[in-house]
Formats: structure tokens, C-alpha cells, sequence
């Protein structure tokens, strides 16, 4: 499951590399699908219950399932890109949220809180725990600390794509996780995503949040 995990990994690497103005989501798609069966794999998305692309791709307000398509990312935009492979028989998915171009200091401070959100989930993601320790701890970070507690969304008539029911942004971070006794086992790995994301001039990353 681990190498599952860091191809997805490597395939969103990929695609902070080539992030910019003016690219459509669903010629990302094509980069993804092509990208994950080059390397034996299968995108697991495709066709799972119906659903007709090999990744989702969310941009702005749309806060998972959102589908590829033809209209371009403009400066500004955020866009969430949720990867699933099979290799080996084994299932790797795994998300991450990309700012193009500057989104403004509130929407890069909400992908800062959000990111810290899932390790905060992560530390309690360990045996004995409950699922509700892990939903606490990124509620209490995210709703307590920062005032993030609207949970109003919608679907839209394709049956797939949720959005935020005010239309504000929403941010959309994931890691595969193997639970042990002491610490979770993080399976997939952000660091070379983080280094694409930092040498593409065309994203901005958390880490240019001004306190």
C-alpha cells in the first residue's frame, strides 16, 4: 500500500510542476491518467460507481468530487486535486490543495490551517483511539482557533460535485495512513509535492502566509 500511496504522491507532483493560469482541469485529468497507467498502475476513480474521470479536480467553492472539465484556472484560483491508483492489487488516494497564483492572505492562511488540521488529525490516528479523537482534534484546531465552523454544502445534479452552500473557498488535504500503536505511519508523502509546488513560480504555498 505504501508504494500504492507514493505514486499518487509522485503523480501530484507532477501536476504542481505544471499548475498555472490558463490550464484546464480536464487536460490535468488526461496528464494524470496517462502519468499513473505509464507506471503500471490503474486510476482507481475511473469508472468507480459510474464516475468518468481518472482524478477529482475541485476548484475554489467545489469542496470534493469535482469533475474535470474544459473552462481554464485563472489567477487566484484554488484548486484540490484528489488522485486514487491501484498497483500491485494495493489502493494508494491521497489529495492536495494548490493556490494558483495568489488567492489573497485569508484563503493561503485557510490552506495553512487546514494542512495543520490532518497532522493534528494524524497524532490521534493510533490504536486505541476513536474515530471522534481524530475528528475532534481537527474540529477543535480548525472551528476553535480559527472560527472555521460553517458545514452547510450541496450537491449538484450530476450527483458527484459537493459545494460549499455560501460559495466561499474550501480546502481539501489528505495523506494514507496506517495506524500503530504509538504513531501513525504516514504511507504518502508531501515533500516532493512541496518542492514542486515552491519551484513553480506560478503557485504560491502556505508557507508565504504573512502572520
Amino acid at each position: 500500500m505504501r508504494e500504492s500511496a507514493l505514486l499518487v504522491s509522485k503523480t501530484l507532483t507532477v501536476v504542481a510542476g505544471v499548475l498555472k493560469p490558463g490550464i484546464t482541469t480536464i487536460s490535468l485529468d488526461k496528464l494524470i491518467g496517462e502519468y499513473i497507467q505509464d507506471h503500471h498502475a490503474v486510476p482507481s476513480f475511473l469508472n468507480y460507481n459510474g464516475y468518468p474521470y481518472n482524478s477529482c479536480i475541485s476548484a475554489n467553492d467545489v469542496v470534493v468530487h469535482g469533475f474535470p472539465n474544459k473552462k481554464e484556472l485563472r489567477e487566484g484560483d484554488i484548486v484540490s486535486v484528489d488522485i486514487g491508483v491501484i498497483l500491485n492489487g494495493w489502493h494508494g488516494d491521497h489529495a492536495y490543495t494548490f493556490a494558483i497564483g495568489d488567492p489573497g492572505k485569508e484563503v493561503m492562511q485557510l490552506i495553512k490551517v487546514t494542512k495543520e488540521s490532518l497532522y493534528k488529525g494524524i497524532e490521534k490516528a493510533i490504536a486505541g483511539n476513536r474515530i471522534g479523537d481524530i475528528s475532534f482534534a481537527i474540529q477543535d484546531h480548525t472551528e476553535r482557533k480559527y472560527g472555521y465552523g460553517k458545514k452547510e454544502v450541496y450537491t449538484e445534479d450530476d450527483g458527484w460535485t459537493v459545494r460549499t452552500r455560501d460559495g466561499k473557498p474550501s480546502v481539501h488535504f489528505e495523506h494514507d495512513v496506517c495506524v500503530r500503536k504509538n504513531v501513525a505511519d504516514i504511507l504518502s508523502d508531501y515533500t516532493p509535492i512541496e518542492a514542486a509546488e515552491k519551484a513553480n513560480v506560478n503557485l504560491f504555498s502556505e508557507y508565504e502566509v504573512v502572520a
